[in-house]
């Protein structure tokens, strides 16, 4: 039980490495330059700075984020986990966020790890989604189904 925890925390600390430097390449870092001329950040893991050599090498550095998507897929699937994007017009409080985790988990029997974004141009509520699951219950999305609904109800 404590390696598999080890190698988790490994997996883990692996997954978010490689996301900072997406995201540091995304912002328009000087990376992928200094990582070309071979001369790869001494901060780096030994396994983080090969990888994104043989990304480099072989042409590949722009499936960095196709990569990242596909590990930390496999890596929740392993550890039965479900990722579940939320979206707000506002953070969610603490309180929101343990509620709608418990919510996610009881109706899908497995732990939930949530992933979450502001959206401004929401007047209220949030949208979740899944791979397989999508519920709306923004403002707009609410307004959007009654309107549906009130065409469909129409005879002519």
């Amino acid at each position: 039980m404590k390696r598999h925890a080890k190698l988790r925390a490994l997996a883990e600390a692996y997954l978010a490495e490689l996301g900072s430097v997406e995201t540091q390449s995304a912002m328009g870092d000087p990376l992928e330059k200094i990582w070309r001329d071979g001369d790869i950040p001494d901060d780096l893991d030994r396994a983080t700075a090969n990888l994104l050599r043989v990304l480099l090498r072989d042409g590949l550095y722009q499936e960095l984020p196709e990569f990242l998507h596909l590990a930390r897929k496999e890596h929740l699937r392993a550890h039965r986990t479900l990722e579940a994007s939320v979206v707000s017009a506002r953070p969610l409080a603490s309180e929101e966020r343990t509620r709608l985790m418990r919510a996610l988990e009881k109706r899908w029997g497995t732990r939930v790890e949530l992933r979450e974004r502001v959206e401004s141009s929401l007047l209220g509520g949030i949208r979740v989604q899944t791979d397989a699951w999508h519920y709306d219950a923004t403002v707009r999305g609410r307004l959007d189904r009654l309107a549906r609904r009130l065409v469909g109800s129409q005879s002519f």
